[in-house]
């Protein structure tokens, strides 16, 4: 994925077994479809989701749990793959999280929530 990415598309509905939906755009015009179902949201304890991208990039089950630290919020994020293969293919499609590259995404657009 190159950066910056545009987000034409985002649908959430934000509660345990709610869906989303993320469309992102790179300035090439490339698209990548996230989509996935909430597994819990348990505020401000974790929330946890199943995740799928388009292309070849593996499912995976995700979980944040934030951690007050003065000031600050830690945030660790686990990916669960269903095997070594999958997560090294995921760390090869460069879907492992790292700080660098979250610090210069640039994503643009809007995200609404789905009620009901």
């Amino acid at each position: 994925m190159s950066w910056p990415l545009r987000m034409p598309v985002c649908a959430v509905s934000l509660r345990a077994g709610g869906i989303f939906r993320f469309v992102l755009r790179n300035s090439d015009g490339a698209e990548f479809v996230m989509r996935g179902t909430y597994r819990e949201i348990i505020r401000p304890e974790r929330n946890s989701w199943h995740e799928t991208w388009s292309g070849n990039i593996p499912k995976s089950i995700n979980t944040i749990v934030p951690q007050e630290d003065g000031r600050k919020t830690i945030m660790t994020h686990t990916k669960l793959f269903r095997s070594k293969q999958d997560r090294d293919a995921g760390i090869e499609a460069r879907i492992a999280d790292s700080e660098a590259e979250i610090a210069s995404v640039e994503i643009r657009g809007k995200c609404r929530e789905k009620r009901g």
